[in-house]
Order: structure tokens, then C-alpha cells, then sequence
């Protein structure tokens, strides 16, 4: 008799503890590594030709019917463009727009939330939605005689199934009750100094549309409580909307391809309320319901 399993039995063993992603899933990365790109590419832009004004349209041919151009209507097909927050919408300078459509996209809040919920038990599973536009308001000031981006908002405004758009704030409740504060998993590579802790707050509530959230989540060494302090990166702040079949998710993002600069301008915590409130009357002309 054997003592010990074959290297096959040890990866049958293992495969069956991995968790395979769904396809909406996949999606919903595929679409964050585009919008990743396109933004690398605009710096990239930036950096070499000294423009001011990058504007990059990745929508996709095979799912074009969100980039119509028309206005969706009542019911209607796709999210128009209007309305999204556009440079001129910002109490603080932006002077890059990047944006993109597409369809059946997973409805996204904040991924690292999502995963904290998933270790805390909690079933995950994002509504997708029927069409979706994204945009993108970056900033390039200038620090120390060298030309940087910042993100200044990024935003997504998702159609999805009437039904299905209260389950998305529901769920978004739940996590956030369960990840007051979080402690992120270490990666293979890092030690416990490496380890990062994030706290979830809702600061704000229905303050736009039929129904709204503003959400704080701030971040600190696994050393420290968690906090934001003047030493650290700004809180991830953003804000989640509704009207009718209609969601908007919007913020003041704090990781990915363009930081924000300390010592710069950001949106406070006022100023996102009335960007939701412009975006919820914006929606009100499109939703599945009028206003």
C-alpha cells in the first residue's frame, strides 16, 4: 500500500478547492485591464506629445448598441452619454476624458470589498447588467518640472433588470455591515509587514435618485487601526445611485494605473453628493420610469 499520493492525486486534490471564475466575472476583469490601457495609453500621449485633451472611445464593435449616440429613452437600448459626468461637471480641474460601452457587464462597487464579503461567507454575485458606459476624468499637473496623470473621478452608469437594481445596493449593505475592517490575505511574496488592512464606512444615505449611498473606505498598515491620515493616500470615497433601471457608480478611485498626488485637489465628501444628485436627474430623462 502506498504511503503517499502520486503528483497526479495531489492536483486532483487541489483543483478541487479552486474557484473558477464566471464568465461575467471574467468579463468584468477583461473590461478593467481595457480601461487600464486606454488609460496607460493617454499618459503615454501625454508624456510624448504634450497634449492636453486625450479622448479614447473603446467601444466594442460587436457590442456598439450602448454608443449609439441616441439618447436611450424610457425602456430604451444602451446608456447614452449624457448621462455621465463630463470635465465641465467637476468643481476641481480635469482636462482628460477616456470612455467606453459594452454590454452584459458584472455590475462592480469595489472589488476589494467583494473579496473581503466572499471571506466572510457571504455569497457574491454580481448582477450583470444589459448595457453599461464608463468615463474616465484624469488630470495632468505638474510636479517638480515633470508632467504626472491623476485620476481625478472614474465612473460607470449600468442598465440593468428593474428587478435586480435594489438587489444591488441590498447587497452592497450587507458586505459593508460584514467589513467594518478587513485584513487582505498575503500574497506568496510578502511578509506580515507587507499586509494591508481596509475599513468600510456608508457616510451618507438616499441623498439622490430612489435610492443612494456614499462609501468611505480608507486604508492603513496592518500595524496600524485602520485610517486615513495625511501621511497615507486619500480614502477611496465614491458613491452608488439608482433611478428606476439605471445605477451609477462613481468615486475618487485610490489605486490603479493613475494615483492621486498628494498635496493636489480632490472631491470631498459634499461635492460627490451633489455630482450623484447631477447624475441622478441626468438618468431620471433615461431610466425605465420618469422622474
Amino acid at each position: 500500500m502506498r504511503d503517499y499520493p502520486t503528483f497526479v492525486e495531489k492536483v486532483q486534490r487541489d483543483l478541487q478547492s479552486v474557484r473558477w471564475a464566471e464568465s461575467s466575472e471574467l468579463r468584468a476583469r477583461a473590461r478593467r485591464r481595457s480601461r487600464r490601457r486606454a488609460t496607460a495609453a493617454a499618459v503615454a500621449v501625454l508624456v510624448f506629445s504634450g497634449a492636453t485633451v486625450a479622448l479614447v472611445d473603446r467601444a466594442d464593435e460587436a457590442r456598439t448598441v450602448a454608443a449609439t449616440g441616441d439618447r436611450g429613452g424610457a425602456g430604451g437600448v444602451g446608456v447614452p452619454a449624457e448621462a455621465l459626468l463630463s470635465k465641465s461637471d467637476l468643481p476641481v480641474a480635469a482636462d482628460i476624458e477616456i470612455g467606453e460601452s459594452g454590454a452584459r457587464e458584472s455590475v462592480r462597487v469595489d472589488p476589494l470589498l467583494d473579496e473581503c464579503a466572499r471571506e466572510r461567507g457571504l455569497p457574491v454575485h454580481p448582477v450583470v447588467s444589459r448595457y453599461s458606459r464608463s468615463r474616465s476624468l484624469l488630470r495632468h499637473p505638474e510636479t517638480d518640472g515633470r508632467q504626472s496623470v491623476q485620476s481625478v473621478l472614474t465612473q460607470d452608469v449600468y442598465r440593468v433588470n428593474a428587478d435586480e437594481a435594489d438587489r444591488i445596493l441590498a447587497d452592497l449593505d450587507r458586505s459593508v455591515s460584514s467589513c467594518s475592517w478587513w485584513r487582505q490575505p498575503a500574497q506568496l511574496d510578502e511578509g506580515p509587514a507587507d499586509v494591508t488592512e481596509y475599513g468600510w464606512q456608508v457616510v451618507a444615505r438616499d441623498f439622490a435618485g430612489d435610492r443612494a449611498l456614499l462609501l468611505r473606505r480608507v486604508t492603513a498598515p496592518s500595524n496600524s487601526p485602520v485610517r486615513s491620515t495625511t501621511e497615507e493616500l486619500p480614502a477611496a470615497v465614491l458613491f452608488v445611485v439608482r433611478v428606476g433601471d439605471l445605477v451609477a457608480v462613481a468615486g475618487t478611485p485610490s489605486t490603479g494605473v493613475v494615483r492621486p498626488i498628494m498635496g493636489q485637489p480632490h472631491l470631498t465628501d459634499d461635492q460627490l453628493r451633489q455630482l450623484a444628485r447631477t447624475v441622478a436627474g441626468r438618468m431620471c430623462a433615461d431610466a425605465d420610469r420618469r422622474c
